[in-house]
Parts: structure tokens; C-alpha cells; sequence
């Protein structure tokens, strides 16, 4: 019996996700004592959902690996100067 739904929320902000899309940043280790997911210890892995790039740029700096990030992808509304922005993710991103 489900008593209440799951709610969803940003692993940076904590605030729940009104869309159903959110960013995904998924983090890769070689070694398991890095994890910060218990239960996925087997995976060598953690997932994480962002409601916007300003909270995937504010917690990139707290990640530790010895691996990888693979980022989410880069998707812009038509109202943005694309240019500028992505320079800013990249300017940040470089400098963390």
C-alpha cells in the first residue's frame, strides 16, 4: 500500500522538483571507500538530481572521486544567449 507518493528533490537546494526532468550528474569511483550512497556500494557510482545548473555548479566543488563526472546535458530555453552562458559553465567548471 503507497500511503504517500515519493517526492523528488534537488540534491543541492533541497527544494522538490516541480518538472519531472531534472538534471542528472553522475559521479564514477575506483575506489569504494569514496562513496556517499551506502546502498549502492556494488555500483561503483552515485547519482544525482539538480533542479538547475547554478545547483550543479554550487555542489560540483564538494565532489570527491578518483574517477570521473559525467555531467548533464547542456539544454537551453530560446530566450538565453546561449554563447554566454555556456561560457560561464565553462568558466566555472575549469575553475573548480
Amino acid at each position: 500500500m503507497i500511503i504517500k507518493e515519493a517526492v523528488h528533490g534537488c540534491d543541492c537546494c533541497r527544494n522538490e522538483f516541480l518538472e519531472t526532468n531534472p538534471l542528472r550528474l553522475t559521479v564514477f569511483y575506483n575506489d569504494k571507500s569514496l562513496f556517499k550512497d551506502a546502498i549502492n556500494k556494488g555500483d561503483c557510482l552515485d547519482h544525482y538530481e539538480f533542479c538547475s545548473w547554478r545547483c550543479v555548479l554550487k555542489f560540483l566543488p564538494t565532489i570527491e572521486t578518483d574517477s570521473y563526472i559525467d555531467l548533464p546535458h547542456l539544454e537551453f530555453d530560446d530566450d538565453i544567449d546561449h554563447v554566454n552562458e555556456l561560457k560561464e559553465i565553462c568558466k566555472h567548471i575549469i575553475n573548480t
